[in-house]
């Protein structure tokens, strides 16, 4: 699999390998402990719009890595659609003050650099397909 610059990257044999999958992973169990947090009035509304965009990029990250590169490529654009989705839904907990804000710190500090690690995978991921079409 071609994910990266040979010389800067050890060889990705999994989505397993990829650290953005394992932080995100990490998002996804934050976004579970939000949701328990917030009062029973928001508690539904939250479930079903953070529950499922937090699932959704490593789900993503890991269904893409088994296409074609340029199938890899639109997953990984959803996961960053979805990690959109997250960042402005912690927006919304924190503006309206509904959970504990510690709580809301563990996963705002994954939020950037998932951001930029799924971008980055996408540019190597760009290298990758523009190689293979020279």
């Amino acid at each position: 699999m071609c994910v990266a610059l040979r010389t800067r990257m050890t060889k990705i044999n999994s989505f397993r390998d990829l650290t953005v999958w394992r932080v995100s992973l990490d998002l996804a169990d934050v976004c579970f402990d939000i949701v328990d947090a917030i009062p029973y009035p928001y508690k539904f509304t939250f479930a079903n719009q953070l529950i499922p965009a937090g699932i959704s990029i490593p789900s993503n990250i890991a269904e893409g890595s088994r296409r074609p590169t340029k199938a890899y490529l639109n997953h990984l654009s959803y996961s960053l659609g979805s990690h959109g989705e997250v960042e402005t839904l912690f927006e919304v907990i924190h503006r309206r003050k509904l959970v504990p804000e510690a709580l809301l710190a563990k996963g705002v500090v994954l939020i950037e650099p998932i951001g930029k690690m799924l971008h980055r995978l996408g540019e190597s991921l760009e290298l990758c397909l523009n190689s293979e079409h020279a």
